[in-house]
């Protein structure tokens, strides 16, 4: 036991000196409470696994879950968590530049990024420093950097349109229509799909694109087809998941191919969206069965691959080239949450739900999540059956597991 707490010191130190920053002491842990997670590198290998948790902490003995008891103007923090050790912590509000809102930070290869809009600007800070600024107040929904660049894909606060940027500057801006939200990263190029309205002489139409790379191709569908749920590029090629015809038959195109989607008979889908898969091109959708009663099922390439009767929607999903994860949330404190991965099933602990910017991550077989409790418990970081409490007053916002070399 006295190498792993060695252990963990090191790596804790390590993390430091690399990506996030030691703003506030982590809390030292006891023998009791140690945990020999993907952070402790005792073999001394060349790579260290670590799980990246956010949350935001308010003050111990605040009801934060409990909007009249004015959660909105209590003092906070935000608190990074490195294999269960608190490891950043970073005050929230204005002066600060650090809000509250889960959409609005990403912990990225060790690192924290904090959005944050004021006086007609948006702000990236990273690891509490300031990293990025641009003109125009922006919901950052999708941030991503490779060595050189950054890239998001944000939402004016009018919740109009869309901006696509490449380092802040404008790619692609449209005021009107919506942007499909993922940003994803293709056969090596940077991909996004949007809709916009255009004036036609009966009023308007909807009109679709893929972007790939900074450049436009126009998505087209028949004339038959009613509703447009998705649009993603899979291996370089367009792919769409729409509702067309007489009974609103929901199809998953895949280039020119078209591809039934395995509802049970006369089922009528609700919801659904697109993820990519190590299997093909994945779908993760809600719809009611022809006696009224709501199901969620995942999909790949159309075919069912898993159906869950629990009258409770997907509320988060992750997958890798072999595993596919998905969470149902609890209906309330007295009924337990479903997780599931590959075929395998476990119950949510007793009074916890999923929260936040889907927290949760598949790496080398181990899948990781961010469980809020809906009492007054401590989130729990939860990992192929077993819990490690994190020392937080509040919600678990997201979570990441990144490689530290």
């Amino acid at each position: 036991m006295r190498e792993v707490l060695i252990g963990m010191i090191a790596v804790c130190c390590c993390i430091c000196c690399t990506g996030l920053k030691e703003m506030a002491a982590p809390e030292k842990e006891s023998e009791d409470n140690a945990w020999e997670g993907p952070g402790v590198n005792i073999a001394g290998t060349d790579t260290v696994h670590v799980c990246y948790i956010s949350g935001i902490d308010y003050p111990k003995g605040w009801n934060w879950a409990d909007a009249s008891d004015g959660t909105e103007s209590a003092r906070c923090s935000l608190v990074v968590f490195a294999d269960g050790v608190p490891m950043l912590k970073l005050p929230v509000g204005e002066g600060y530049k650090v809000s509250s809102d889960p959409d609005m930070h990403k912990v990225i290869d060790g690192h924290l990024y904090t959005i944050y809009c004021t006086e007609g600007y948006t702000s990236i800070r990273k690891d509490g420093k300031a990293f990025l600024k641009y003109e125009g107040e922006e919901n950052i929904r999708e941030l991503i950097l490779d060595e050189e660049n950054v890239y998001t894909l944000g939402v004016s606060r009018d919740g109009r349109g869309f901006a696509y940027r490449k380092n802040g500057d404008l790619v692609l801006e449209r005021r009107t229509g919506y942007a499909f939200e993922r940003l994803h990263i293709d056969s090596g190029k940077m991909c996004f799909a949007f809709c916009q309205s255009v004036a036609t002489y009966d009023g308007t139409e909807d009109r679709y694109y893929i972007i790939r790379d900074g450049r436009a191709s126009a998505v087209d569908f028949d004339e038959d087809v009613s509703r447009v749920w998705d649009i993603m590029s899979y291996q370089g090629q367009t792919c769409a998941l729409v509702s067309s015809g007489p009974w609103n038959t929901t199809e998953l195109i895949i280039g020119n191919e078209k591809h039934s989607v395995g509802l049970p008979a006369e089922a009528e889908m609700l919801s659904c969206r697109l993820f990519p898969s190590g299997s093909g091109v994945g779908i993760e959708g809600l719809y009611e069965t022809s006696d009224g009663n709501i199901a969620s099922g995942i999909w790949i390439n159309g075919q069912e691959y898993m159906r869950f009767e629990t009258g409770r929607s997907i509320a988060g999903i992750c997958s890798t080239e072999k595993d596919i994860c998905c969470i149902l949330n609890p209906d309330g404190v007295n009924t337990a949450g479903t997780i599931f991965m590959n075929g395998k099933t476990w119950d949510m602990p007793d009074g916890y739900t999923c929260t936040g910017n889907n927290p949760l991550a598949i790496s080398d077989g181990n899948l990781y999540i961010g469980l809020t409790s809906m009492t007054d418990s401590n989130p729990v970081l939860w990992k192929n059956g077993e819990t490690v409490n994190l020392k937080l007053n509040g919600p678990v916002c997201s979570l990441s597991v990144g490689s530290m070399k």
